[in-house]
C-alpha cells in the first residue's frame, strides 16, 4: 500500500472531521454577526462587569470631581450589581425571571430616553435618617407610603394617617426627592440605602385610575378638566393633540363629563410615553428597576400585610405604621373583580395593546397577562 494512499474508511473519517470544521467555523461567524450585541447590564455580575451610570448623573459626578479637585468623587461610576435576593412582598418572585426581564427590557428599550434623563429621580422619595429610598408607582399603595415616609420625617410623633393631605405638610416635614439633589448626593444614596417599591398587575391599575381620577367626583375634576377635551378630540376626530392635556380648561361642561372607560384608554394608547401622566406611565419607566436595583418589590394585592412585614423588616415598626385606608378613604381600594369587570367593556384590541403597553412592566414584576 502506498505510504501517503488513505483507505476509504480513513478517508471518510477525515471528510467528516474536515466538514464539522468548516461547519463549526460557519456557525461561530454566523452568530458572531447575526446575535445582536445585549447592552452591558449588571445582573449579579463581576464588580468590572457593573453596569454604568445613565448620562445625567455621569454629567453631575463628573461636576462633583471638578469641584472637589479630582479627589472627592467615588472610584467607580456605577452602581452595585444586583442584590443576591429581591425580596418581594410575601409571594413568590422569581430572581432569575427578574433578571431575564431586564436583558429582555434593556435590548428592546436601550438606555433612558432623553425626556427621561432626571424624570424617574423625582419619584424616589429619600429618608437620610433611616437610609431608605420609595419609589412612588401611583395606584400602588404610593399615597399611604409618603405618608409614613413623613411620619418618619415626624420621628413618629405624628401617625401616619393623619398626613390626610398631602399637598400641605407641616413645616419642615416636606418629602425629599432625589432629583433635588446633584452628583454624590444621588450616588450615594441610590448605592447604600434601603431601596423598595410595590407594584400591581397593570391592567388593574389602569382600571384603578380611570376609576378613581375619571369617575370619583370631585376627585375627577382636575383630571376630566386637563385631559377631556384631548380625549373629545380623539374620539371625534381620531386626532390625537399633546397640547390639550398639558393644562386644564376653565370649561365646566367637564367636571362631570361622562368619559367612558374605552375612551380614556384610546387616550392612553396613543400617548408617547413622555406625555404620559404618572398615574398611567409604566412603573418601568417611572422607577427604573433594571438601573436601581431594588432590595425589595412589593405588590400592592398584599397589602397591607406586606407594608406591615417590610416596616418590622427594616427595624421601624415600633415607630410608625402602615395607615388604616378606612381613616383616609371613603371605601376601599378597587377589588381586581370589579378592575377585571372594567376590563371587559373594553376591546379585544385594546386589551391587546395595553398588554404591549405594559409588556416590561408584566415581565418584571412577573404578573400574568391572560
Amino acid at each position: 500500500m502506498h505510504p501517503f494512499r488513505l483507505t476509504p474508511s480513513k478517508a471518510v473519517v477525515a471528510a467528516l472531521v474536515t466538514w464539522l470544521s468548516v461547519v463549526t467555523w460557519l456557525s461561530v461567524v454566523l452568530l458572531s454577526n447575526a446575535v445582536p450585541r445585549l447592552p452591558s447590564i449588571c445582573v449579579g455580575c463581576r464588580r468590572e462587569e457593573r453596569r454604568p451610570f445613565p448620562e445625567d448623573l455621569q454629567v453631575q459626578l463628573q461636576a462633583v470631581k471638578e469641584r472637589s479637585g479630582g479627589g472627592g468623587h467615588p472610584k467607580s461610576n456605577s452602581l452595585e450589581g444586583f442584590p443576591h435576593k429581591i425580596h418581594a412582598g410575601g409571594r413568590h418572585f422569581s430572581y432569575a425571571s427578574h433578571r431575564a426581564a431586564c436583558q429582555f427590557a434593556d435590548a428592546t428599550s436601550p438606555g433612558i430616553p432623553g425626556w427621561q434623563k432626571d424624570a424617574w429621580l423625582k419619584h424616589m422619595y429619600y429618608n437620610d435618617e433611616h437610609k431608605i429610598l420609595f419609589c412612588s408607582v401611583p395606584k400602588c399603595g404610593s399615597s399611604s407610603w409618603k405618608r409614613v415616609l413623613l411620619s418618619l420625617n415626624a420621628k413618629g410623633e405624628i401617625p401616619s394617617w393623619q398626613f390626610k393631605n398631602l399637598a400641605s405638610t407641616p413645616p419642615g416635614l416636606s418629602l425629599k426627592r432625589l432629583s433635588e439633589l446633584q452628583g454624590a448626593g444621588v450616588y450615594q444614596r441610590l448605592k447604600k440605602y434601603f431601596k423598595f417599591t410595590f407594584v400591581r398587575n397593570p391592567l388593574h391599575r389602569i382600571a384603578a385610575v380611570y376609576s378613581h381620577k375619571f369617575t370619583h367626583f370631585p376627585e375627577s375634576r382636575p383630571f376630566k378638566q386637563r385631559y377631556g377635551p384631548a380625549i373629545d378630540m380623539l374620539r371625534l376626530t381620531g386626532t390625537y393633540h399633546s397640547a390639550l392635556g398639558q393644562h386644564r380648561t376653565e370649561d365646566q361642561h367637564y367636571d362631570k363629563a361622562n368619559i367612558s372607560f374605552q375612551s380614556f384608554v384610546d387616550y392612553v394608547l396613543r400617548q408617547p410615553a413622555q406625555d404620559m401622566n404618572e398615574h398611567w406611565l409604566p412603573a418601568y419607566h417611572l422607577c427604573q428597576p433594571c438601573l436601581s436595583q431594588y432590595d425589595y418589590i412589593g405588590q400592592f394585592e398584599g397589602l397591607p400585610a406586606n407594608a406591615g412585614s417590610l416596616l418590622k423588616q427594616l427595624d421601624l415598626h415600633e415607630l410608625v405604621q402602615y395607615p388604616n385606608q378606612t381613616l383616609l378613604y371613603r371605601g376601599p381600594p378597587m377589588h381586581k373583580s370589579e378592575a377585571q369587570k372594567l376590563l371587559q367593556k373594553l376591546s379585544a384590541e385594546s386589551r391587546s395593546r395595553l398588554k404591549m403597553l405594559y409588556q416590561h412592566d408584566f415581565n418584571l414584576f412577573q404578573y400574568d397577562n391572560r
